[in-house]
């Protein structure tokens, strides 16, 4: 996990495994968000990772993500694949109808017990 103390971990070498093992689940994950929405037309994926479920949404419905990552090895992959990325929402200015992200929680810090 990538931490203070560990800033060289990104995780590519899980993402591709999560990418290559886990169809079923990344599809349940994707389906149940878009199951309980009104289609949206534009969509951030927040942390994309790999792009593993936006892969999977551009398929199922025909929507082309923007993808946000901070990580340098996951944004290097992205462009091997021919997407472009971001660092910031701020970088990407249009109406956004839905930000998407999963597995997230645990990079995200609890302020609330502060």
């Amino acid at each position: 996990m990538q931490r203070e103390s560990n800033t060289e971990y990104s995780g590519l070498v899980e993402l591709i495994n999560i990418e290559n093992n886990l169809n079923n689940y990344n599809n349940y994950i994707v389906d149940k968000c878009f199951n309980q929405l009104k289609m949206p037309r534009t969509c951030i994926d927040f942390g994309a990772g790999i792009g593993t479920l936006s892969k999977i949404i551009k398929i199922k419905y025909n929507i082309s993500p923007i993808y946000i990552q901070v990580v340098e090895k996951n944004i290097t992959y992205l462009s091997e694949r021919k997407s472009k990325s971001y660092i910031k929402i701020e970088d990407f200015k249009p109406f956004i109808d839905l930000i998407f992200f999963s597995n997230l929680s645990k990079y995200i810090k609890n302020v609330a017990s502060n």
